[in-house]
């Protein structure tokens, strides 16, 4: 808005400025001398603008081209995007500059023109050669520069030096062929008119080289052939100017100089070869290029959007990637064993159907491998699933994935619609019982504005009424403040959520436009394919579903709002901006997911909504460290309750193991003597290992075995460290609070226990709705343990219980 109104308001100050010019009725007296114009010169005055309007064709072709070649390499980001235009715009101004202050010495402007013309299309084939080099740069300064701010710069510096390696020679030479045509046509006398005449037409080729190379080139001779398209305008052009306009040259020398261009495009289409591999490698992600002998590229596409690989690696994992983002893999080695990509794609499929059982349509925004759709429609009760793709190559592509997609495209009731997700809300009129939204990763170049406020907007326009939204988000190459964002520019739409983890590294957000989202049904869980489905992915029931949620709108929208982050928008575009730096700074957002990790149980004792069982019985999951977690605490229960871990005892890694006996050895023994700090470490570790994941009355049966009973020996603040931990595990508000500040002002408390005591006190104080209290507490003792004012999502959380509406930093 502000750049329009910039426009506006210089157009109106040039207008003023013109009208104040007095007309003059007698036409300046060049124009009066200049000859009537001949047949002849009309045809040079064409055959120039000819040139200006190929010329255009030709570097735009070029340019397209080039974005996604460099695409492959520097990644698709807006930042990348800005390097190469920078790249290109760089090299036409260099080249205009160079040409104006030598112009007026050639003799021979056309025969300059020529050799130009033909040394640019050569230039420009010259870059399929160079590309490969290209990977092994970037592979170089990802191996060099450190993961900083500096390193950033530097990181943004070199990747403008690669955009130039590849760019500016063939620019340098497209710079100077709109001053030449204009020199050569003032020259013969055809007017100033002439300049705005050429800027239209080559103004006129650009616009028609993007829509001949995105629309029809790309798609049909990918990114070689368009590259060869445009370079071999540039050299018949130059030939066509040979034969135009040096007729005085002998044959041999025009058909030389034709043969010799002829030559170049012919040796570049039979010799030139890109390779797929390092193409679909991601090296501005991996840091590397793959290896013939880790994998295969089995697809290749480049489509009108991006360039679509399906890689085969070693171990039978198929990957299909854009623009050299992996955006979905599915192990199809046959065994039982499922990729962490996997889990989320059935969670994103099975999830929403637990949300809404009585769904009937559903649009899902991101085609991807196809599994998410597949998933959704072994729902027999949903009538219709609308997939929207934006790249047609991808729904191409996912064939090969076989029976694990099958249903995306044989079933009637799935259908596939290619379009930009914005477009195809905003022309449609169709409303849906759900709307799945999983693209790619937020940094990617346009992804960002669909995790918009302006989109959710929109969306929820399409939901019916009891209908749900649901968002695949990403925590890796993230960070908590940008995700916050995002989740801000939900909370700003939906009037309730709840977030799971369908692994370590995605988020699975389920909103709902207006009400409260009710429990969730058991219904899809009954259906043998999908029940078959998630005990691949280690889910045996509900209780492994829940395990996964993260928590609600209710007990995590205050911790969220405590960012000092505006929603994102279109018009505040934090991730946008920010994500391609988190990236490269391999940085992520997993401290979201700490607080259902956390040995202070907030979320369990927080969130209303949280379902509670009697008794933990779950699945251990390598997808999932909570899973993991749990499953080690039961273990735990069982071998305190039991006396043994029984065949299950090498579940349990050794270290836990020595734990666990070494305390229960001394509860048996009562011989502490000099060892209670050996004991005392031990049973820190059982604690901690056991009070997220155990329900309090099971917690409390279980730390019964563990207290050591009538032992003596113990010291009173170790005792105080049990009574303490059973009031924890048993969810037990007021002793909770009472029982840590008691031990905060304790001077035998070390000072690194000082953290934990002071959230459990707040939290304490928090759940009996004491919320000020808790604030107080936290304003007393927050200096002194807090100086480096760096804060857990744990206490981030707490403190934004306790100072509801304040943002900190």
């Amino acid at each position: 808005m502000t750049a329009g109104l910039i426009n506006i308001f210089l157009a109106l100050l040039v207008w003023l400025l013109v009208r104040s010019i007095p007309d003059s009725t007698e036409a300046p007296a060049v124009l009066k001398e200049e000859p009537s114009a001949t047949a002849e010169r009309r045809k040079f005055y064409w055959v120039m603008l000819l040139i200006a309007f190929v010329t255009g064709l030709a570097s735009f072709i070029y340019e397209v081209g080039w974005i996604r070649m460099l695409s492959l390499v520097l990644g698709s980001s807006t930042h990348a995007f800005e390097l190469m235009l920078s790249a290109f715009i760089l090299g036409l101004a260099l080249g205009s500059l160079w040409i104006k202050r030598r112009i007026d010495s050639i003799k021979n402007p056309i025969r300059f023109l020529i050799v130009v013309q033909i040394v640019m299309g050569g230039l420009a084939l010259s870059t399929l050669f160079l590309y490969g080099s290209s990977f092994k740069l970037m592979q170089y300064m990802l191996g060099v520069l450190t993961r900083t701010d500096n390193g950033y710069v530097l990181f943004n510096v070199a990747s403008h030096g690669i955009a130039l390696f590849i760019m500016l020679p063939a620019t340098f030479f497209a710079g100077m062929t709109l001053p030449l045509i204009t020199h050569i046509l003032l020259k013969e006398k055809h007017g100033e008119k002439s300049i705005g005449a050429v800027y239209a037409a080559n103004t006129i080729g650009a616009i028609s080289g993007v829509v001949i190379a995105v629309h029809v080139a790309m798609p049909l001779v990918g990114l070689k052939g368009l590259i060869v398209i445009g370079a071999s305008v540039d050299i018949v052009a130059g030939i066509f100017l040979i034969w135009f306009f040096i007729k005085s040259a002998s044959l041999r020398f025009r058909w030389g100089f034709s043969s010799a261009g002829i030559f170049l495009i012919a040796v570049t289409v039979f010799f030139a070869q890109l390779d797929t591999l390092s193409m679909a490698s991601g090296v501005y992600r991996r840091s590397k290029v793959l290896g013939k002998n880790e994998a295969k590229v089995v697809y290749h596409r480049d489509g009108k959007t991006a360039t679509v690989n399906l890689i085969q690696f070693r171990g039978g994992t198929l990957t299909i990637t854009t623009n050299g983002k992996p955006d979905a893999s599915i192990n199809m080695s046959g065994t039982t064993r499922r990729s962490s990509d996997e889990t989320t794609m059935i969670l994103a499929g099975v999830l929403p159907n637990l949300y809404h059982p009585k769904a009937k349509k559903v649009a899902n925004i991101g085609f991807g491998s196809g599994q998410t759709t597949h998933t959704l429609l072994q729902a027999p009760w949903l009538e219709r699933v609308d997939t929207i793709e934006i790249e047609p190559a991808m729904v191409e592509a996912s064939r090969e994935f076989g029976y694990r997609v099958v249903s995306a495209y044989t079933d009637r009731r799935s259908h596939i619609y290619f379009d930009d997700a914005k477009t195809f809300f905003s022309v449609r009129r169709s409303k849906y019982d759900i709307i799945v939204s999983e693209p790619s990763n937020p940094w990617v170049s346009g992804v960002s504005s669909l995790f918009t406020d302006e989109f959710y907007t929109l969306l929820k326009r399409h939901i019916n009424k009891n209908g749900i939204f649901v968002q695949w988000l990403q925590l890796y190459e993230n960070e908590a403040y940008l995700v916050a964002s995002v989740i801000k520019a939900i909370d700003k739409n939906f009037e309730d959520y709840v977030i799971y983890s369908s692994d370590n590294g995605n988020l699975i957000i389920i909103a709902k436009p207006a009400g409260k989202l009710g429990l969730p049904s058991t219904r899809i869980l009954d259906i043998p394919v999908i029940k078959q489905e998630l005990s691949y992915i280690d889910i045996k029931g509900m209780q492994d579903i829940y395990l996964r949620r993260i928590g609600s709108k209710q007990v995590l929208s205050p911790y969220f709002q405590s960012f000092s982050v505006a929603p994102n928008s279109d018009y505040y575009p934090v991730v946008d901006l920010y994500a391609t730096k988190a990236r490269y700074m391999k940085r992520t957002a997993y401290s979201i997911y700490k607080p259902v990790l956390s040995p202070v149980p907030v979320i369990a004792m927080l969130d209303k909504d949280m379902v509670r069982y009697k008794r933990l019985d779950i699945n251990s999951s390598n997808f999932l460290a909570r899973a993991k977690n749990a499953y080690t605490a039961m273990l735990l229960r069982d071998y305190f309750l039991q006396g043994s871990f029984g065949s299950r005892k090498k579940k349990v890694n050794s270290t836990m193991r020595r734990h666990a006996e070494l305390v229960r050895y001394y509860n048996k023994t009562c011989q502490f003597g000099r060892d209670s700090k050996v004991y005392m470490e031990s049973v820190f570790v059982l604690a901690r290992a056991t009070i997220p994941y155990l329900g309090a009355k099971e917690f409390s049966v279980f730390w019964n075995k563990v207290t050591p009973g009538n032992c003596q020996g113990l010291s009173k603040l170790n005792k105080s460290w049990f009574d303490l931990f059973s009031a924890v595990g048993r969810k037990n508000a007021r002793e909770m609070s009472e029982r840590a500040i008691a031990m905060l002002g304790n001077k035998e408390v070390k000072v690194s226990n000082h953290r934990y005591l002071l959230d459990i006190a707040m939290l304490g104080l928090i759940a009996q709705e004491k919320q000020e209290q808790a604030s107080r507490l936290w304003l007393k003792y927050s200096k002194q343990l807090y100086k480096n004012g760096k804060l857990s999502a744990v206490t981030r959380l707490l403190v934004a219980h306790s100072q509801r509406n304040k943002t900190l930093h």
